[in-house]
């Protein structure tokens, strides 16, 4: 569990995996007093600064800015409904939402467009129809509404299956086969699952031409296998490639707990839990082993019901690792379960880089640089006022979707937020938020070759020696590619 932060989006990141988890356990009668006051705490201050970034003029956007965007209100619409399970919700601002959603159809079976986002960069318009109508249908089953959905959307509904009949997408597949399933449309939803099933890798996973959000890289694969997985939960004799897509999510689980972007991380965990849901997790007897070179070196019986959370400690396995240690520059561990047919697990490894490897695949870089009056040893001294330039750029001649900038800032400097304010409000990006010592700037899109140059203000307020965190540039929907630099250092006297 993590505390919301952020955009819209990102809030939602921490804030619906907190609502899953919390159905989860009421779904598998699991009793976890701590965890769900936690859970709670944290899905009443998500809550809060969810419904802050709701528009004037109604609907979402990243930022709470006008004109609404129609793709990111439909997954706060899901959201929200899912959240009514568990906590009180306003249903005022529910069912003004979904008026709102019902207001942008065009008439012409799909939906309009956010003007701000038909210039730079432009996802399809099917794609975005379909993301909008599963979004509205999944909101409606979780309230047992979808007769609402095959009524009040007939006309979209049949452009969204002459749309997927004819598309070899499988993003797109998965939206509308998952759509169609919850408005009861089963025979054409059916006929889109089969269709899956040939899209699939041997690896499990599967690949969508594009997103709804223009996402690359691991995050569209992961989109589009979770959507899979959703979609072939909704209906029988698909049990072996949920599995096989469900276990190619789990292997891909990044180190930070997420599976790439926001949307990435929000869906397949979405994903697990319903897979979760439908898996037998009787584990009677049941007994974990840990084995070093094909021998057991310890063992512990499995929690009957490994919903539960109880932890499984295996102990003294140290004597036997570091003799192997002494042999051999390296061990390999096997963990084998007996007794359950479903174990979930996840293994997590830590280590600490000044500035990390760059992906060449990043098609933005940021440069970052202190600026002011130094001493002849290069020191300032407290109290004195410092600038940090910082650039942005777009080193394709394609534009870009959000993107995302972080400029980490050595401790002891104070950000003057006055003039990031007024950045902002000059439109030199779109949003910034601090967080601890980084300063995080948001653009909605990127020109092509385009520079994005910022230098604001900071305060040497406290005297020392400090090397700041590294800054970084990403898309924010392909977040697992990352361009760094080297971090800011400074000496304050």
């Amino acid at each position: 569990m993590r505390e919301p932060h952020g955009c819209f989006e990102q809030t939602s990141a921490t804030n619906y995996p907190n609502t899953m988890a919390l159905l989860y356990m009421q779904k598998s009668d699991t009793s976890n007093p701590d965890f769900t006051q936690r859970a709670m705490g944290m899905l009443e201050r998500g809550y809060g600064k969810l419904t802050r970034f709701e528009c004037e003029k109604r609907g979402y956007e990243w930022f709470g800015n006008d004109p609404g965007h129609e793709a990111l209100s439909a997954f706060g619409l899901m959201q929200f409904n899912d959240m009514t399970k568990v906590m009180d919700v306003s249903q005022e601002m529910i069912t003004r939402t979904r008026v709102w959603l019902m207001g942008r159809r065009d008439g012409k079976g799909g939906f309009k467009r956010n003007p701000r986002h038909l210039h730079v960069w432009s996802v399809e318009q099917q794609i975005v129809n379909a993301y909008v109508l599963w979004a509205i249908s999944e909101a409606d089953v979780a309230v047992g509404q979808s007769r609402r959905t095959a009524n009040e959307l007939k006309a979209e509904l049949d452009q969204l299956a002459r749309v997927a009949d004819s598309s070899n997408d499988p993003y797109l597949i998965s939206l509308s086969a998952a759509t169609l399933m919850n408005v009861n449309r089963n025979k054409e939803g059916r006929k889109l699952l089969d269709r899956l099933t040939q899209l699939q890798h041997e690896d499990g996973h599967l690949e969508g031409a594009t997103t709804v959000v223009s996402s690359g890289g691991l995050s569209r694969k992961m989109e589009t296998t979770a959507l899979a997985v959703l979609a072939w939960s909704k209906a029988a004799k698909y049990e072996s490639n949920a599995d096989g897509a469900a276990t190619w999510i789990r292997a891909n689980r990044m180190g930070s707990g997420g599976f790439g972007s926001t949307q990435a991380t929000v869906l397949a965990l979405k994903a697990l839990i319903t897979h979760a849901n439908q898996q037998d997790v009787s584990s009677a007897g049941a007994v974990l082993s840990v084995m070093l070179d094909g021998k057991v070196i310890g063992q512990a019986k499995i929690p009957q019901d490994i919903r539960s959370g109880s932890a499984v400690e295996i102990a003294g396995l140290g004597h036997s690792i570091a003799a192997k240690l002494a042999e051999s520059d390296s061990v390999e561990l096997t963990l084998r379960a007996d007794g359950v047919k479903n174990l979930s697990y996840t293994i997590d490894v830590a280590y600490n880089a000044t500035t990390p490897e760059s992906e060449e695949a990043c098609p933005v870089k940021v440069t970052t640089k202190l600026a002011g009056e130094f001493d002849a040893d290069g020191n300032v001294a407290a109290g004195d006022s410092l600038t940090v330039k910082a650039s942005l750029v777009n080193t394709t001649n394609e534009g870009q979707p959000m993107t995302v900038a972080i400029v980490g800032l050595p401790g002891g400097l104070e950000p003057q937020i006055e003039q990031l304010d007024e950045l902002k409000k000059a439109g030199r990006f779109d949003y910034y938020e601090l967080n601890g010592r980084e300063v995080v700037f948001y653009w909605r899109t990127v020109e092509p070759d385009a520079v994005k140059d910022i230098a604001f203000g900071v305060t040497a307020a406290i005297p020392g020696k400090y090397t700041g965190p590294a800054s970084r540039a990403y898309l924010y929907y392909t977040a697992e590619q990352k361009q760094w630099t080297e971090p800011m250092a400074i000496e304050i006297r």
